[in-house]
């Protein structure tokens, strides 16, 4: 049996809008988990889809997304900023079939973005904070970890709901896990610290 948290992203909508706030929210649950499993599929302990509040989460994008990027560059195939346009089904004037890295990628690259439903204003609020005061991305920032919390909040309820020795069990790895990190921080403080007292001796 899998111990560890899976929570994956998925939603029916498969407009550009909704797939972009479903990446949005997949990087803002990486952040608040990290001992969680997180995927963008349609199995997982709990399915959930992206809310236009996540869309924060776009600015917790790791540097190691960085070459899905990159590779969504090749798909994109467009260099100077774009300027979007959303119809009324939450779709966008580029190629509807690009992954959910090129439409990220898309929307990085866009100096402005038309917004026409509920999740276009989101996303262009995203683009506006790019050029907007740090208060402003500190405020999409903090409603998406909000967000993200309560779906791990609600995850790990229905989990212990249904199957309390599950949590017992991923308590005590995570317990293990700590415990493990903690020792190997004291290792290398105490190297670091003869580290310094030889250079201060020499």
């Amino acid at each position: 049996m899998r111990n560890s948290l899976r929570i994956a992203v998925s939603s029916p909508n498969p407009s550009a809008s909704q797939r972009l706030i479903d990446t949005a929210g997949f990087l803002a649950l990486e952040w608040a988990a990290p001992f969680a499993e997180v995927v963008m599929a349609d199995d997982g302990d709990i399915v959930v889809s992206g809310e236009v509040r996540a869309i924060g989460g776009i600015l917790r994008m790791p540097a190691s997304e960085s070459k899905r990027l990159s590779e969504s560059l090749i798909e994109l195939s467009v260099e100077a900023p774009l300027e979007l346009i959303e119809d009324g089904k939450g779709n966008w004037d580029i190629d509807p079939e690009l992954s959910n890295w090129a439409l990220l990628r898309a929307v990085l690259r866009a100096s402005s973005f038309t917004p026409s439903t509920a999740e276009g204003a989101a996303i262009s609020s995203l683009i506006k904070a790019k050029l907007d005061p740090p208060q402003e991305k500190e405020k999409l920032l903090a409603t998406a970890d909000l967000w993200a919390k309560e779906i791990v909040d609600l995850a790990i309820s229905d989990i212990a709901t249904v199957d309390p020795n599950r949590i017992r069990s991923w308590l005590t790895e995570q317990a293990a896990e700590l415990e493990r990190t903690t020792s190997i921080h004291q290792i290398l403080r105490s190297r670091y610290d003869d580290d310094i007292r030889r250079v201060i001796s020499q």
